[in-house]
């Protein structure tokens, strides 16, 4: 990942004369275009897809757009969350994408980034130590073991979200 951001935010600032700051990251047009083509008029058949982030950087390639079109997001928060979706293996197919189109899970429930282990298992009472441990097993690709299993079972933690 590029750290270069800043620099371009900071010269996008200068060039505009506007604060990045001051951006509302809650405008209904531009939020519209990440679940459908309406704000560009145009037609889905028009452009070969039925949402309108073409050229959006990280949501433009047809695996985003084809996440976008499942999921439908509505909030910036839900965009973060599909960014966490698109990035590793198994993180979106074979995976979340299995939970929300079979209605299992939502997008706001499926495991979008290793942090969302952690929180979630803190939130069940897991003792932080161990969401942790559990966060980084899934994390390093070693899965989990009989302990940790058990551990998720008494705290009530949903069988989907320990498969997945």
């Amino acid at each position: 990942l590029g750290h270069d951001d800043p620099t371009v935010i900071k010269q996008l600032e200068d060039l505009t004369g506007e604060e990045a700051a001051s951006i509302p990251l809650n405008d209904k047009q531009t939020m519209a275009i990440f679940s459908s083509v309406e704000p560009l008029e145009v037609k889905p058949d028009d452009i070969g897809t039925s949402v309108g982030t073409y050229g959006i950087p990280e949501f433009g390639t047809r695996f985003v757009r084809q996440m976008l079109e499942a999921t439908r997001p509505t909030t910036f928060s839900e965009l973060v969350r599909i960014s966490g979706l698109s990035h590793g293996t198994d993180v979106w197919l074979n995976n979340a994408q299995t939970l929300i189109e079979g209605e299992i899970a939502s997008l706001n429930e499926v495991i979008c980034t290793r942090d969302d282990i952690m929180i979630y298992l803190i939130q069940q009472g897991i003792e932080k130590n161990r969401a942790f441990q559990i966060m980084e097993n899934v994390r390093k690709g070693k899965g989990l073991n009989s302990n940790q299993i058990d551990i998720m079972q008494e705290s009530q933690v949903p069988s989907w979200y320990i498969e997945s």
